[in-house]
């Protein structure tokens, strides 16, 4: 992302706020903000969704069976009318803020590097909360009630925690009220087993294996890097070939930057906000398991910078940062969170 010095001239930036303006300073603050919000949207599109909705009815694919032989008139056949399969799902709206104390004396003394570098700081913080907010929607396991101010009490909902939701049959395979998506290893090792019979296995049996991520913490590395059905990252060839030769060290193409390899047909990345101990798989080709919710005014989404009191002259005097969104889970099939402990059982991480 470039700074304020990809919109202000480097060597006008260096001046100071008087002489740039403060004016002058709050459009590229605002152009700047606005390529922010619009970098972060793209980058947590393969987990979330965003929406102005407060309250959804998530629907599911539940035709089991095949088609009925019919004949030329279609006649004397039964008419089938499909029963829906559908989550009730709902999500939070909260507003972040972070203020910078741009006083009147403040600003009398700072350069537009000050500025650019308080800036560059409300960014590092916001992507920080974003990311571990995405984190807390997903790998926390219990359901909760969110107090509106317009619309009252929301039952927000997490992926799949046994609470009684009965996922659709996929064939002739069935689920209960009490399918869990939140996995202890049972074992204070992460075997590559448990990877691919109940990780990988709890997202395929629900037809979810279009493009599965793997993220894992980054004390879980070399545990995934040894074992035997890992393939480390390549830069060559077809992005979804294994390479295996007797002069060529087995290797997995994979297109992320953060992506280290493959395993059971999962592509496996390193997330800096992972807990350690702690991983998380999702098809990323299917819909997206988290909503986030904005506001339904347009002028109030996204990354924002605030004035207490506006003042066309004066506009960073008392200005903040504030940023409206609520991050809940809507696909509550698509995710499969675990921990590495020695019980079955999972405890939602410190976040």
């Amino acid at each position: 992302m470039p700074s304020l010095y990809g919109i202000i001239d480097q060597r006008d930036l260096v001046q100071p706020v008087a002489q740039i303006t403060e004016r002058n300073l709050a459009e590229a603050i605002g152009f700047y903000l606005n390529l922010w919000t619009d970098a972060m949207a793209e980058y947590t599109a393969e987990w979330s969704a965003e929406t102005t909705e407060y309250q959804q009815r998530f629907y599911l694919p539940t035709s089991t069976g095949g088609m009925e032989l019919s004949d030329e008139f279609a006649r004397g056949l039964a008419t089938r009318r499909p029963t829906p399969t559908y989550f009730d799902v709902a999500y939070p709206l909260v507003t972040w803020d972070d203020r910078k104390m741009w006083t009147q004396l403040y600003l009398a003394q700072a350069a537009g590097t000050d500025i650019d570098r308080d800036v560059d700081d409300t960014t590092a913080r916001d992507r920080w909360t974003l990311f571990t907010e995405i984190r807390k929607a997903i790998m926390f396991k219990t359901n909760y009630t969110f107090n509106d101010d317009k619309y009252g009490a929301l039952g927000v909902k997490r992926l799949l925690n046994g609470d009684g939701a009965v996922p659709p049959p996929i064939g002739t395979h069935t689920f209960d009220g009490t399918h869990n998506h939140y996995l202890g290893t049972n074992n204070a090792t992460l075997t590559s087993a448990f990877l691919r019979d109940s990780v990988y296995q709890h997202l395929a049996e629900h037809g979810l294996r279009g493009r599965v991520v793997l993220e894992i913490a980054e004390n879980l590395q070399d545990t995934v890097e040894a074992m035997t059905e890992f393939y480390p990252r390549s830069d060559q060839g077809d992005p979804n070939l294994i390479l295996v030769g007797a002069d060529v060290q087995s290797s997995a193409r994979v297109q992320h930057p953060r992506a280290i390899g493959r395993i059971h047909n999962m592509e496996v990345r390193v997330d800096e906000f992972m807990p350690d101990n702690y991983g998380l798989a999702t098809d990323v080709a299917a819909e997206p398991p988290i909503a986030a919710r904005v506001d339904v005014q347009p002028e109030l989404r996204g990354l924002r910078m605030v004035q207490d009191s506006p003042n066309d002259n004066y506009p960073l005097r008392n200005a903040f940062f504030q940023r409206r969104i609520g991050f809940g889970i809507r696909n509550r099939l698509n995710g499969v969170a675990f921990q590495v402990v020695a019980s079955a059982t999972y405890t939602d991480p410190t976040l």
